[in-house]
């Protein structure tokens, strides 16, 4: 893995990767430690990343970059698949659409039938808890004519709010609710994406998946470099603001980190490891955590990590993809890899090493 503050200077000795990361790591930690900051262990957090396949680790603080590594200088520049951090992206886009008033999030979608008379709402979609099939082969197992059609069709499996189950129908009702609240043809909801949410950031759409009509997937299929991820965070950090203006309505993302009463450590779009502070906590990596049925009373005590800090929140794609922020500590942290090696507890805690 390469680093631009190693290779800025010819006099550095050729290394391996692990050690060159070790140097690169105790030069960011002599050049900026801001005064009342959690302590971080950027050379043992690279080293694991990099182990367990990662392609970059960036590291900020309070408005200074900590740490910039890469295993490839090409890894610098590369756009990732970022997977569902890809949900967490469309999340942002429909809270800057509540405020604008182009959707209710607490209203029932009519064109939604479910079991008993409930109703399903934007903010059940955003938690996931809508009651429906996650609806994996419908929405995955080929190339869609008409995703919106085939999303509107899953069935439900239990009541509005009851039960946490992951997967990509709820956020692909979601786009459907949005294309009709803005009235648009298949690709306006992706325009309505760039203009309010990336193009301030000054993030480009790319190569975002789609339908054969046009239509984006909301749950997966963006792709970001680094440092446009790193810019995500940022925003987060900053409470929705871009600079000193706001982007996104404060109260979505503070609502956000309340989680729901069937998971409270997943909100509208975000992972959060407020249960960190439990007695009876337990850490577990997410990818791993989804892939089985969990109750609420287990995902109560679900959280990433119990060395980091209680109000981390995380965007989470497959394979490693990471986006972390500490509001409190002004902290970002970005992790773009590849295969199943990575895991957020193992990570965190070494990242973390004497926070707690």
């Amino acid at each position: 893995m390469r680093s631009l503050d190693a290779e800025s200077s010819g006099r550095v000795p050729k290394l391996d990767p692990v050690r060159k990361l070790g140097l690169v790591c105790l030069v960011a930690v002599a050049c900026f430690h801001p005064p009342g900051a959690v302590a971080l262990d950027f050379t043992s957090a690279a080293t694991y990343s990099l182990r367990s396949g990662g392609d970059a680790l960036i590291v900020w603080q309070g408005g200074k970059t900590l740490h910039e590594s890469y295993r490839t200088a090409a890894s610098a520049h590369s756009r990732t698949n970022a997977q569902s951090i890809t949900k967490s992206i469309s999340a942002l886009a429909l809270f800057i659409a509540a405020g604008r008033g182009y959707v209710d999030l607490d209203a029932p979608i009519p064109s939604m039938s479910v079991k008993k008379g409930a109703s399903i709402t934007a903010r059940d979609l955003l938690n996931q808890t809508s009651g429906l099939n996650p609806g994996y082969s419908a929405l995955y197992g080929h190339r869609l004519k008409n995703k919106a059609s085939t999303a509107l069709s899953l069935k439900s499996l239990s009541s509005p709010g009851t039960a946490f189950v992951y997967g990509p129908s709820h956020y692909e009702v979601l786009e459907t609710v949005l294309a009709q609240s803005l009235k648009c043809d298949p690709s306006g909801t992706l325009r309505f994406i760039q203009s309010s949410l990336l193009g301030p950031l000054g993030i480009q759409c790319g190569n975002w998946q789609q339908d054969a009509a046009g239509r984006p997937y909301f749950s997966a299929g963006a792709t970001l470099n680094p440092q446009e991820a790193l810019r995500l965070g940022r925003l987060l950090a900053d409470g929705g603001r871009r600079w000193i203006f706001p982007l996104v309505p404060a109260k979505h993302l503070e609502a956000a980190a309340l989680g729901s009463k069937a998971n409270p450590a997943y909100g509208m779009g975000f992972w959060l490891n407020k249960n960190s502070l439990k007695p009876d906590s337990a850490e577990e990596d997410v990818e791993k955590a989804i892939r089985g049925a969990k109750t609420s009373s287990q995902w109560s005590r679900f959280c990433l990590s119990r060395q980091a800090p209680s109000d981390l929140i995380a965007m989470v794609g497959s394979g490693g993809q990471r986006i972390y922020v500490s509001p409190s500590q002004k902290l970002v942290i970005v992790r773009f890899g590849h295969g199943s090696g990575f895991e957020d507890p193992i990570f965190l805690k070494t990242l973390f090493a004497s926070a707690r």
